[in-house]
């Protein structure tokens, strides 16, 4: 597996062939189980950075994160 110049890795051979054999349906439920295991992951840290934040705050910055501060 080669790494481009932005420092993101590229799917192996193998996962490329694991992924065509799944279906549409499969593929989506492994991108979204991406999707909000990158939100719990960014949750935490949010909390870890604000320790003294409400469950509120932690929301609200959690989705201007994520919708790219707009």
């Amino acid at each position: 597996m080669k790494i481009e110049e932005r420092n993101f890795e590229l799917i192996s051979d193998e996962i490329v062939q694991v992924l065509k054999k799944k279906s549409p349906a499969e593929r989506m439920e492994i991108a979204f189980d991406i999707c909000k295991t990158v939100q719990t992951i960014l949750e935490n840290h949010i909390r870890f950075l604000h320790p003294k934040w409400t469950n509120q705050e932690i929301k609200k910055e959690l989705a201007r994160r994520i919708s790219g501060g707009s």
